[in-house]
């Protein structure tokens, strides 16, 4: 009969289960417990990052306070990413009727705003109760006061009217709208008004292995950012609705305009380790506009509308900012968020430049 060494395969077995204990360790570091820690200092660094930032969103509000011509500097102490400045940002588009020149709510004026993408505007008007007269459309830059004006007539006989144009590189990003009808030169009717707003953002992008985080100082508010399609307001910005006794409300609108300044410094900076970086932040404009809304029977006529325009997660943000702290709700079919029965509605417009100097960098080793 043949004979086994019994003792050689318990060794040989030993081995084979020990390698594979060790390959089975190796395997949960990699696909697991790396990925882990590298998450717990993303996490971390996310942390410390917004800490940091909400300091900057105190020094923004400060420069508000003192006025045009006032400047601040900070530091930040940030680890592994890419820290820049973006001028465009989300769009806001705020738009409303002034005036309900109608006795009902079919005969309401009414328009709604479509495509506001880049430099391409379009804007839907409901033709009932123009009596086929033509409206004026101001388009003007309030920064630079660059404007242009179209003028297009209204056949009531049919029910929509479609403006589209594509506006020139200086009315693109701040620019109100005026709705007129200047047929009668004593009796000048302004029908609506549009709000377009870039208003630019400082990211941080925090590197990963596993997934995206980010952390957005954007329009007086703070977004923190952990994938592509959700973002939670970690510093809520200063807008307020208050009600009044007959149930009107007034509202008042904050929009920070962050501009990259080459003067104060650079506006992108990449690094694999930590960084120190002096920002310098300046006030360059503040303006205050106001517009009485006409009350009626029909809530259109002093209805707010809002519709915001950009990243996906930075957007979901903003639009649980407006429904949960200002009570806005929202049309998901025209993708708008709006408030009612508005009697005074203002917005003011603060333009902060803003230039990085790096200090101290350190790669990783």
């Amino acid at each position: 009969m043949q004979s086994y060494n019994n003792q050689g395969i318990s060794e040989v077995l030993g081995f084979i289960l020990i390698l594979l204990m060790v390959t089975g360790v190796i395997a949960a570091i990699n696909f697991w417990a790396i990925p882990y820690i590298d998450e717990k200092k993303a996490t971390a660094h996310q942390e410390s990052a917004l800490l940091q930032f909400n300091a900057i969103s105190e020094i923004v509000n400060s420069l508000i306070n003192q006025g045009p011509g006032s400047s601040n500097s900070i530091t930040l102490d940030l680890n592994k990413g890419d820290l820049f400045i973006e001028e465009k940002g989300e769009r806001f588009v705020i738009y409303y009727p002034l005036f309900d020149y109608g006795s009902d709510i079919e005969d309401a004026f009414d328009f709604d705003v479509f495509d506001f993408e880049e430099t391409n505007f379009k804007i839907t008007i409901n033709n009932a109760d123009f009596d086929n007269k033509a409206l004026d459309f101001f388009i003007e830059d309030i920064v630079s006061r660059d404007f242009t004006t179209i003028s297009i007539g209204i056949d009531k006989n049919i029910e929509f009217t479609i403006i589209q144009w594509a506006a020139p590189p200086s009315l693109t990003n701040n620019i109100s709208i005026h709705i007129t009808d200047s047929s009668n030169p004593l009796d000048i009717k302004e029908y609506g008004r549009i709000w377009v707003f870039d208003v630019g953002c400082l990211d941080f992008n925090i590197a990963t292995s596993s997934n995206s985080r980010s952390i957005r100082f954007e329009n007086g508010g703070i977004i923190s950012k952990s994938d592509s399609k959700n973002g939670y307001m970690y510093t809520l910005p200063i807008n307020w609705v208050n009600n009044l006794l007959d149930g009107s409300k007034i509202c008042s609108f904050r929009i920070i305009k962050l501009q990259s300044d080459e003067s104060l410094g650079v506006n992108s900076v990449g690094f694999t380790g930590s960084i120190n970086v002096i920002f310098h932040l300046s006030n360059l404009k503040s303006m205050t506009f106001s517009d009485s809304l006409y009350i009626t029977g029909d809530l259109r006529s002093s209805q707010i509308r809002l519709k915001i325009i950009g990243d996906e997660a930075a957007t979901a943000a903003w639009k649980i900012y407006f429904k949960n702290k200002l009570n806005f709700s929202e049309n998901t079919l025209d993708n708008y968020l709006y408030i009612s029965k508005v009697e005074k509605f203002s917005l003011s417009l603060f333009i902060i430049r803003l230039g990085m100097e790096v200090i101290y960098a350190k790669a990783t080793e």
